[in-house]
């Protein structure tokens, strides 16, 4: 690592103010002091593994999850900003669902995470059956997270006016085309509470709908963009912290 720290200072200038680090034996960097969001996020990128999320590695089948590499930044996000109410549009296997589970059992301040999916599939993530929403719930009950996880088992417009109001944090993952995203923003983006977070997952990868629709989002944003795991655009709703 101290080679690795030498040579970033050789070739990147201190003016900059680039922030790294190595994940994976790559370097990821992004340029620091771009907005206050984005200087939160890159201090809560530095911070290692939490315990809890140790009992996620039991579950082998999680690491072929798209979310691989990015619970541990999905828990401290949880911790840091301590949300009461989380809304998640796409779950899938689970994996960020219950990162974000263990954060606010970690918490114990009461929080829920409302996690929504048809548990189908979709064109773009192939079809399936019902043992992948089984499974889900094996785990949510292994890691004793069935009174914070709320599974919602229906599509996204379906369950609007069941989730708990304001939200705090959205996390968007379903279909990715620029409708799809786009249809999911504007009907849950109104309930996010000012100076709430939302996640929007798989915006650097294969998909041109989800990064032309992030990159017109960050342009007036308070916003952060990951660059690694696929890609998972940050951005803090206009209110409390303007």
């Amino acid at each position: 690592m101290g080679m690795i720290n030498e040579l970033v200072r050789a070739i990147v200038p201190a003016s900059t103010r680039v922030r790294y680090k190595l994940l994976r034996g790559r370097i990821i960097y992004g340029r620091s002091g771009t907005t206050p969001l984005s200087r939160e996020i890159l201090d809560l990128e530095s911070h290692k593994t939490m315990a809890p999320l140790e009992k996620l590695e039991s579950f082998f089948e999680l690491k072929s999850s798209a979310w691989q590499g990015l619970q541990t930044l999905a828990y401290q996000i949880v911790l840091r900003y301590r949300p009461k109410v989380i809304v998640e549009l796409g779950t899938h296997m689970g994996l960020s669902a219950l990162a974000m589970g263990l954060a606010l059992k970690e918490l114990g301040e009461g929080g829920r995470l409302f996690a929504i999916d048809s548990w189908k599939g979709d064109p773009q993530a192939s079809h399936y059956g019902d043992e992948v929403y089984q499974q889900f719930l094996e785990r949510r009950k292994h890691l004793g997270l069935e009174e914070t996880i709320v599974p919602l088992k229906m599509y996204f417009d379906e369950a609007k006016d069941l989730v708990d109001r304001p939200i705090d944090l959205l996390h968007i993952d379903g279909l990715h085309t620029w409708d799809a995203v786009n249809h999911d923003w504007e009907t849950y983006g109104p309930l996010v509470k000012p100076g709430g977070l939302v996640l929007f997952h798989d915006v650097n990868t294969r998909y041109p709908g989800v990064t032309k629709f992030w990159r017109q989002m960050k342009k007036s944003k308070d916003c952060h963009t990951v660059l690694y795991s696929h890609g998972l655009g940050i951005l803090r709703t206009p209110g409390k912290n303007d």
